[in-house]
């Protein structure tokens, strides 16, 4: 038999997270699993052994009760560690981080963020959602679980490309060119090329072992214009497909939105000579 979910009404950012863990990683008992709502706090009346409550009703999963107020916890972290005991899931680092930020928002610990009230942070998913709830842009909570649940799919794949870009930021070759200091690696992901640059690096260029496509990007910064690189690696591989981005700060060769880019035959190595020497 389905199990029921059982949460408060208006569910928040915690509550939908701990619901999308159950039916994600819960296994085939919570696979068909349909929702329940009732008052924060409460129980569902009609409850059953196939009922389990999240972020309400003092039970395994949620944690309001007055001994708990100040523990460093919430609904998504209760669920997620009981999964890691029945080891429906590892102890994986994405999963685990994602929970991470949704237990320090619902501590409301991003209140000792860089300038907290930035309008910035009303794109994060608890503002989208609390928008929704507001706005009466869904009918009912069931269709707020579903949309928070959607999201939350596609920010643990977006979890999972970041943790794989930053082991493969461990790989790269880091040298010095004239606008500082710079990486080259090869990955097919192109995630590393943002997050290197979020690190610190002025210029990271990226090789895909596997079609050779080549994408160069420069920091937002006024002193960076990579024109001298695209010329000289227009150059050096004329057959290939380059584009110099007008902004400056990118040379590009393969992109998703352009499929009849033609790869270029340039080694890392070499790629890492034309940089230095632009």
């Amino acid at each position: 038999m389905p199990k029921t979910i059982v949460t408060h009404i208006n569910p928040d950012l915690d509550a939908i997270t701990a619901c999308w863990l159950l039916v994600r990683f819960g296994g085939n008992e919570f696979a068909d699993a349909t929702f329940g709502f009732v008052p924060a706090g409460e129980r569902l009346e009609d409850e059953d052994n196939n009922s389990v409550h999240v972020d309400t009703g003092l039970g395994k999963f949620d944690h309001h009760q007055p001994d708990r107020g100040r523990e460093d916890t919430c609904a998504a972290t209760l669920v997620y560690e009981w999964l890691v005991h029945k080891r429906r899931i590892q102890d994986q680092e994405a999963l685990r981080r994602m929970v991470d930020v949704v237990n320090d928002l619902d501590h409301m610990r991003n209140f000792f963020w860089d300038d907290p009230g930035n309008d910035r942070y009303e794109f994060f998913l608890g503002s989208l959602l609390n928008g929704l709830k507001l706005g009466g842009h869904v009918k009912n909570d069931h269709e707020l679980v579903d949309f928070g649940m959607r999201c939350l799919e596609g920010l643990y794949t977006a979890f999972k490309i970041k943790v794989a870009a930053e082991e493969d930021l461990k790989k790269g070759i880091v040298f010095e060119t004239t606008w500082g200091k710079t990486l080259a690696l090869e990955s097919k992901n192109d995630e590393t090329i943002k997050l290197g640059i979020k690190s610190g690096y002025r210029v990271v260029a990226r090789r895909d072992p596997e079609s050779g496509m080549v994408r160069i990007k420069g920091a937002p910064l006024e002193e960076i214009n990579l024109k001298s690189v695209y010329e000289k690696i227009r150059e050096a591989d004329p057959d290939a497909t380059w584009y110099f981005h007008p902004g400056g700060r990118m040379v590009l060769n393969g992109s998703i939105r352009n499929p009849k880019m033609r790869p270029s035959k340039l080694s890392l190595d070499e790629v890492i000579t034309l940089l230095k020497s632009a």
